[in-house]
C-alpha cells in the first residue's frame, strides 16, 4: 500500500518553528541545532534560510534528523522526518492538489 501525504505545508512550518524555538530561536528562524550539522555550510544555509523553500528546509533539517522518528503530528521530529520520507519517494512534500501555486 502507497504511503499518503498526511501533512499540509502549514503543518510542515509549524514542525519547523517548534524546532527553532525549542533550540532557543524564533519561529522561522533556522534551528540553531543544525549548524552543528552543517559545520561550514551553516552560515550559507542560515543566510539563504528565509528564501528557501519549505522542501529545502525541510531537507536540511531531516538530514539532521537522521532517521525516522514514528508518532504524529505533535511531534515536529517525526513530521520532518516523514515529509522528507513523502520527497523521496513521491519527488513532492505535498500532494499535488495541495501544492500551492
Amino acid at each position: 500500500m502507497r504511503k499518503q501525504h498526511i501533512y499540509d505545508a502549514n503543518q510542515y512550518q509549524t514542525a519547523l518553528d517548534a524546532m527553532a524555538i525549542a533550540d532557543g530561536g524564533a519561529a522561522g528562524e533556522m534551528p540553531k541545532s543544525l549548524r552543528g550539522y552543517l559545520g561550514k555550510r551553516s552560515a550559507a544555509v542560515e543566510a539563504s534560510w528565509q528564501g528557501a523553500s519549505l522542501e529545502e528546509r525541510i531537507s536540511q533539517v531531516a538530514v539532521m534528523i537522521g532517521f525516522h522518528v514514528p508518532g504524529d503530528v505533535s511531534n515536529p521530529r517525526h513530521v520532518v522526518t516523514y515529509g522528507y520520507e513523502m520527497m523521496c519517494r513521491s519527488g513532492s512534500l505535498l500532494a499535488p492538489e495541495a501544492v500551492e501555486a
